[in-house]
């Protein structure tokens, strides 16, 4: 089954946390190999954190953070107290999400391919005002 595209703001997130995570164990002088026995986290996950290809879930930056002595927000700025969920809820592109004819829903039940062109050209004619 296909992954979702991530959004610009979760790549962003995964540069952020990677790039924090290397800074914090050259800093603190420890191999990811390290982390991975200290924190109890699988080598293989680490890697993926490191490599932006997965983001770490609240649980997983809190044994992080422990292990290695900082805040969680110096590994997920997602958890700093000035983080502003609203400002950085992913944005859904409809008009994106049509043309690549992702499956849809509304109140739990399948939009349809004619229901979609409906609601696409409703906003097109919008556009055109």
């Amino acid at each position: 089954m296909a992954r979702n595209k991530l959004s610009k703001f979760e790549i962003h997130i995964r540069e952020e946390i990677s790039q924090n995570l290397k800074n914090i164990i050259k800093s603190k002088g420890i191999t990811q190999a390290q982390l991975s026995d200290k924190s109890g986290i699988p080598a293989s996950t680490l890697s993926g954190y490191f490599a932006k290809r997965s983001t770490p879930n609240v649980g997983a930056v809190q044994k992080l953070s422990d292990t290695l002595d900082v805040q969680k927000s110096d590994i997920d700025p997602r958890c700093a107290d000035n983080f502003n969920e609203k400002e950085n809820k992913k944005v859904f592109d409809l008009k994106e999400a049509i043309d690549n004819d992702e499956l849809m829903s509304y109140g739990g039940k399948e939009i349809s391919p004619l229901e979609k062109e409906m609601v696409k050209r409703i906003l097109e004619e919008r556009d055109h005002d």
